[in-house]
Parts: structure tokens; sequence; C-alpha cells
């Protein structure tokens, strides 16, 4: 069983330094009519109990039963205990080959099984009871799980209870499956861009013989993978025997031996389910998509255990169907936690939330992910960086460094158009309290919302979910918490859409096998979102521009910036104007669309094309709720007449001339500008110079508009060969105070 996330957090507290995230701005979808202002668990019907419930309502908090009329939590049915170890599935009626009933895909073991944890499909009949409580059993209706031995896994690690003994004695050359000891799921969700049947298991593998010899396991070390189903998830695969691995029927695995698949099998690598007669498709199989900078092969060759538990764990997937854009992509939000001692990587973030995507490609092919590393999906799945989604910020918002994120999913709110991320903020003390000194740990739920999962810079500072919080119970020698694991669903949605109400289900217990007595529980809580007409905040800087004077001929820019404030609840459209010359806007312009907290920059230039002063109006049209449109940027200018230097030959070579003999060139210095050009100096510069000698036109000289100069030098050479200087015109054109002409020359 895998170590619990908040001992790491607490153990590794001190060691990690500041969150960071980049924003991009990039543009959201259309405004919805209505947006999400609040999430709560609590009710005034509610039989839970006032736990952290406003005065007059009451927790929702209920166990899920077990089928046999005891009263008691599925946990204590057939050897269920772990439900659920991980993030949960729920599919409704007829969103899954028609299935009759709800079909909950959770993390369990069970009494017939192996003894690691794996996946069950479980029935929640057709609902929950006129009290909201709901009661379980495993899916027979729908053919799930079944064995002739009774009801089991349909998925599991390929060993256990004790690591593979290794032949030659030495940690080092353990297996190194990624998933040799720990396979459970985060999220089975159907695959769009394949066929019927075609599902996909986004699940959490771990490796606990790390500096081991065989025997007991030790810390974990977290791979996340993907497994592909083509019977609507009756059936996934497992590792296909060979000379040093034998092949265990489920819902069993090999006591002692493991498949030595690194990063998992594909095609003939592996058996659908028990079947190991017909061949697979290339593409079926179970592998590794996402894990730390740190790998699995740089901590097995230390041959030692590892320090503590590291790697990417504890995620949920989401396909993102509802986006405009053409490509459709899966997205999994994880844990990292870091290794420690040797495996540390000090480049590595720190702890937190992490999200990375593929995109889908029709069951074709192995899915690639790419993680967010704060400005773009760019991060290698396998051993690249990542960043957290939420920066470093308010305790209010579960975003201080005293605090830690974890567990989060993903859904669609289809009443508000709105991406719901929530995931549990272990605090220490309640966030909607504030920091107080002193305060004992606990937990909540916390939700964001976003207009666009392309971004996760769009993500709105989290919000903590009415009800949720309470106080650890540390008195068994674990955190005992009501809501490890929340996962949300509506009645009658697909899985991952939301309506406006509907059930949290959860753990109950701790997240380690220790769980006092009566042990782990399964539970579920109802929600109710609340929403109302988004509040759009507009901040429009500066208010005006002012270029001063500028120089006929020459150009100026200024930016505006247009934001949508963060404390906003919807997404800010509008329209920037044109101009008229001499004023125009270069970049920014037109429509735009920004969620809370981004922003746009508009670039306006002068280019002033006659002198005196001028203005002109900004018109920016938009739908915020706290100015009226259109709002007005006023602009000034004043255009300055200049002098303009020109010369007819920008260079000139005297050919060969005999030493002692001269030749004269004419420069003509022409004022194409609208004020007097001023020459302050012309003289001769350069290796040679003496060699070369103004004969007119020198001295200070005042050239009127549209007029000219004629400056003559003259070549003299005193010697043979080439020869070379500069005529150098000074004068107060602004944008070419000083004129250089090269001169060049032979003597003979």
């Amino acid at each position: 069983m895998k170590t619990s996330l908040l001992e790491w957090f607490f153990a590794s507290l001190i060691v990690w330094g500041c969150l960071l995230v980049v924003t991009p701005v990039e543009k959201a979808q259309a405004l919805p009519p209505s947006a999400i202002v609040s999430i709560s668990v609590c009710s005034p019907n509610g039989t839970g109990g006032p736990g952290s419930c406003p005065s007059g309502s009451f927790d929702t908090h209920q166990i899920v039963l077990a089928p046999d009329g005891s009263g008691n939590a599925i946990n204590s049915y057939n050897g269920m205990v772990g439900i659920s170890d991980e993030h949960q599935s729920v599919f409704s009626p007829g969103t899954l080959q028609g299935n009759g009933d709800y079909l909950f895909f959770v993390a369990t073991r069970t009494e017939i099984g192996a003894p690691s944890t794996g996946v069950v499909v479980l029935s929640g009949g057709t609902g929950p009871n006129n009290n909201g409580q709901w009661t379980m059993d495993f899916a027979k209706t729908d053919g799930y799980d079944s064995y002739p031995s009774g009801f089991g896994e349909i998925f599991v690690a390929p060993t256990g209870p004790n690591c593979p003994t290794v032949a030659d004695g030495n940690p080092a050359d353990q297996d190194q499956t990624f998933d040799l000891k720990y396979a459970a799921p985060g999220s089975v969700v159907v695959d769009p861009t394949a066929g019927p049947g075609n599902l996909l298991m986004i699940y959490e593998g771990t490796n606990t013989c790390v500096g081991t010899t065989g025997g007991a396991t030790g810390n974990f070390y977290s791979t996340i993978g993907v497994a592909t189903s083509l019977d609507y998830g009756r059936t996934w695969p497992t590792y296909r025997g060979d000379a040093t691995f034998n092949f265990v029927p489920l819902p069993g695995e090999n006591p002692s031996q493991g498949p030595d698949a690194p990063m998992g099998a594909l095609g003939n690598s592996v058996c659908i389910g028990n079947d190991c007669t017909t061949p697979p498709p290339a593409h079926y199989g179970r592998y590794a998509v996402l894990s730390p900078s740190v790998s699995l092969v740089t901590a097995m060759a230390t041959a030692e255990p590892l320090p503590s538990s590291m790697g990417d764990s504890e995620m949920s997937a989401f396909v993102d169907d509802v986006s405009a854009s053409p490509a459709q992509y899966i997205y999994i939000v994880y844990d990292y936690k870091g290794g420690t001692g040797a495996l540390a990587d000090p480049s590595a973030p720190s702890n937190g939330l992490m999200i990375a995507r593929a995109q889908l490609n029709g069951g074709t092919a192995p899915l690639s992910f790419l993680k967010w590393n704060g400005q773009a999906f760019a991060g290698l799945g396998l051993g690249g960086y990542d960043s957290p989604v939420f920066p470093v910020g308010p305790f209010e918002n579960c975003e201080a460094q005293s605090q830690l994120g974890f567990g989060g999913s993903i859904s669609y709110v289809e009443d508000t158009q709105q991406y719901l991320l929530t995931f549990v903020c272990d605090s220490p003390g309640d966030p909607v309290n504030g920091q107080v000194a002193g305060a004992p740990r606990g937990a909540a739920w916390f939700y964001s919302t976003s207009y666009d999962l392309s971004d996760p810079g769009q993500w709105s500072p989290p919000q903590e979910i009415v009800g949720s919080w309470s106080e650890y119970d540390t008195s068994g020698g674990c955190s005992y918490y009501k809501g490890f694991y929340p996962t949300l669903m509506s009645l009658g949605s697909k899985p991952g859409h939301l309506t406006t109400s509907g059930y949290v289900f959860y753990l109950w217990g701790c997240q380690t096998d220790n769980t006092p007595p009566p042990g782990r529980q399964y539970a579920s809580r109802a929600f109710a979102i609340t929403t109302a007409p988004p509040v759009i905040n507009i901040s429009i800087a500066p208010a005006g521009l002012s270029f001063g004077n500028i120089d006929v001929g020459q150009f100026a820019n200024h930016t505006i910036t247009i934001m949508n404030e963060a404390s906003s609840t919807g997404v800010l459209t509008g329209n920037v104007g044109s101009l008229l010359p001499p004023f125009s806007v270069v970049s920014g312009g037109g429509a735009f669309n920004l969620a809370p907290g981004q922003s746009v920059t508009v670039t306006v230039r002068f280019s002033p094309t006659t002198a005196g002063p001028t203005s002109a109006s900004l018109s920016i049209t938009h739908d915020a709720t706290n100015q009226t449109s259109p709002s007005s940027i006023s602009i000034s200018g004043t255009g300055m007449n200049v002098p303009v230097i020109s010369v007819t030959l920008t260079s000139n070579n005297y050919g060969t001339v005999k030493v002692k003999r001269s030749s004269t060139a004419s420069f003509v210095i022409k004022n194409n500008g609208k004020a007097n050009l001023s020459i302050t100096s012309s003289t001769i510069t350069g290796t040679d110079a003496s060699m070369f000698k103004i004969t007119s036109g020198s001295g200070s000289k005042t050239i009127k508009p549209g007029k000219t100069l004629t400056i003559k030098v003259a070549f003299k050479p005193t010697s043979t060969g080439s020869k070379s200087a500069d005529l150098e015109i000074t004068s107060n054109d602004p944008v070419t105070p000083t004129l250089d002409i090269p001169l060049s020359g032979t003597g003979q």
C-alpha cells in the first residue's frame, strides 16, 4: 500500500521553495449566462451532523452501504476494504454500452482477488434512495468482475504481495516494471476518437521494490500509466507470461516473479485479460506516460531503498469533448512528490498539483503526454519538468507554502460552461478563517474554474467548498479525514460532466492501510452549485496617452493594458476600435476575450506628417459590469518640423591621381526637411586626412528647406598607394547629426 501523501508533505515542507506559475495571455470562450459563485455540501436536511456547515444547515455525509442489509459500509463486503484508494469514475445508466445501472470504476481489493489493490466495477443500481444514500454491489447486471470463483478485480499489478527474488542478489538488478506492485485507476474514460468499446484507464503504477532483493516492500516510486480496453472496460491488458514470468489468471497475481517490463507492454507482450490466445492489436496494452525527472532506473541503480516515496501519483483524467478545437485532448491532473537525499533534483518544482495532456489519436498508437511547464504544454511526460497549476498566494485560497493541494480532478459544468477543478487542501486551520497560529491541521475541498482548459494559467483563485472542512483525527496513528479522493458526479450525466447538483464520492478514513476501526469507509455527500450572472471587472491603464513632441516623419509607440481583474467571475469580451492618421493601432486591436486575471496589451503609434498638436480618442467596447461601455482613451501628440539632411554622393573614389597633382569632387548637401538645416562643421578625418582638402563650402552654414549647399573636396596625394579619409558633416538633423562620407583614391 502507498505511503500517505500527507506524511510525505509534512516531512518536506521545509525543504521546498516557492511555487511559480507564469500566466500566458490567450483567448477564452464566449461569456455564458451565469457563473459559479459557490459550492456547498450542506443542506437543511443533512444527516451528517453540523460539521463545518453554516448555522441552520448540516453535513450531507453518508456512508455507501453494502448490499447485504447489514447497514455497514460497502468496505465491509467481500473484502473490499480499500474503496476507494484513488479517484473513481461514474457512468450513468445508458452512457456505457447501454448499461442499466450506475457503474463505478473504483480502486480496491476483493476477497477472492490479488493481495494488491486493483480495479473493481461496482453497481449503484438506479441511484440513491429517497434520503440520498447509495447502496452498492458488484456490477452483476452489466457483466463486470465475474469469475468462476466469484467477483474480483479486472485489472491489477502483476506481482504481489512480495517483491520478486533477485537471482544474483544485487538490489540494482531488481525488476524495474513501473506498475510492479500497485496498479489502481484514477479515471476510466471513453475515447471519443476511437471506435465503440474503446476506453482508456489513467492509473497509478508503483514499484515498491527499489533497493530490495525480494521479500518485503519499501517506499514507492509512482508512475502514471495508461491502459486500454476494447470491450467497454470489461477486460484490460495483463502481462503475458514468458520464460521468467509465469502468467497468473485474474483476479490473481504472481506471488514471486515480475514481468521485467520497465515501461509496460503492448501488443503481443500482453494478454486481453485472461485471454492469451486472441492476438491483441499493436496499440493495446498498459504503458507509462508520466514520471518525474529522476527516473526509476536511476533510483534502482543506487541499490538502496528509497529514502522516501516519490513520483507522479493520485491522478484523474478528463477528456475535453466540449472545446471548439478540432483536436481532442485528454488532460491529467496529478500530484508530484520529489525525491529526497541522493534522488533529489534541485531543478524540479516543489510539491503541488500538476497537469499534463495528450492529443487523442483514434486509438491507433500509444498516447504521448506533455507536461505544463508554466508557459506551455512542453515538458516531456516521462522525465520532463512540470510546474504547479497554482502559484504561491493567499492562505484563504490554499496557496500558502504551509498548505498542500492534492488529489485533484476536472469536470465540466454544463449550466455555466465552466471547467471545474476540485482538490483536497491540507491546511494548518480552516483556510476560510485565515491563518491562525497554532491551529490544528485538517483538510477541506477547494474548487477553481476556467473557461479554457488549454491554458492552465486561466484557473481562477481557488475557493473553499462550504462544509468540507474538518480537523484530522490522528488518535489512531494516521490522519483520519472525511474526504480523500473526492469525485463529483451528477445523476443522469456522462462521466466528468455536471449539472448544478449531484454527489461527491470519497474515502472516509486514512490514506494508508493502518486506518483504525471501523477502517476505511466509502462515503458520499450531496453537493449544490450556486450560480449568478458573472461579475466582470475591467481595468484600462493608462487612462490617456500623451506622446509629447514627435518629429515629422518619425514615430513613437505607447501601450495600453486592458485587464479582466482576478476578482471577476466571467469572461471579459470586447473590441478595440481603430484610429485615423497620424495615430494607429499597430497591435492588440480588434476583438478580445479575457478570462479572469488575463490581459491584452494594445500598442498605439503616433506618426506625424505635419507640424502642430493633434488629438484623438480610442474607443474600447466591452461587457464589463463595473464600467460603462464604450471606454474612451484620450490620445494627444505634437508634430515637430525638423531638417532632413541628404547628399548626392554618399561616397567618392577619386581613382588614380599622380603625386602632387589633384582631383576635385563636389558634394551637394540638400535639406529635405521643413526646418532650417544648420551645418555646424565640415571636416576631413581619417588615416590620410592630410591628402584631402575642402576647397569650398566649409564652415558654419544654414540651408533653408528645399535648398542645397555644395562642398568641394580635392584629393592631392603626397605619396603613392591607396589613400582613404572621410568628409564629416555635423548638423542639427535629429536623425543624422553626423554624416560621414567615405573618400578614397590612389596616389601614383
